[in-house]
């Protein structure tokens, strides 16, 4: 093992371990790292799975519209000038900046996430077919392999299993739940 060489970036073994970890939400390194949009998903139970409606960060404005009319309210209750939905720094051009080598092994790691997101963009009442599909080409600009796999066919893991990791925060959550009621 050692140093590898991805496009022009050389990145060391053990930081390729960590991210791998981190992207995959096979280890939390931190809080964010370790909770991916499986763990969401999988959470949800019976029923529930079906049910249920998305926010996409790209269209933060149009999907809390969307959302606030199936529920019986007002059209464009909130626009984009009162609703803030950027809490980030403004960032520079080098911090933006991921070699294509980067952006690929990002997406290839991202597979089976990518997988879920794309099932939880299809099973959302407020999305419209072609709220759907604006979402996938945004994702084909970014992972075109992965935005257009079907089935996990192109994705190199299996899903992790991480119905442990869901019982034990479901069990910390309801002792942390029980101190307030």
């Amino acid at each position: 093992k050692g140093n590898v060489l991805i496009g022009d970036d050389i990145v060391r073994d053990e930081c390729q371990t960590i991210a791998y970890e981190a992207v995959t939400g096979r280890k939390g390194y931190l809080v964010h790292w370790s909770f991916n949009y499986q763990y969401y998903f999988d959470a949800l139970e019976g029923p529930t799975r079906d049910r249920i409606v998305v926010i996409r960060n790209e269209h933060m404005v149009e999907d809390w519209n969307s959302i606030e009319r199936l529920m019986g309210g007002r059209n464009n209750i909130v626009s984009g000038l009162n609703f803030p939905h950027d809490n980030s720094h403004e960032k520079n051009e080098t911090e933006k900046f991921l070699s294509d080598g980067s952006r690929r092994a990002l997406c290839q790691a991202s597979c089976n996430d990518i997988y879920v997101y794309k099932s939880i963009l299809r099973r959302g009442k407020n999305l419209k077919p072609e709220d759907v599909e604006e979402s996938l080409a945004e994702l084909r600009n970014i992972c075109p392999k992965e935005a257009d796999t079907v089935d996990r066919e192109g994705c190199h893991d299996a899903l992790p299993d991480i119905e442990r990791k869901i019982k034990r925060d479901r069990v910390v959550l309801e002792e942390y739940s029980g101190k307030f009621i």
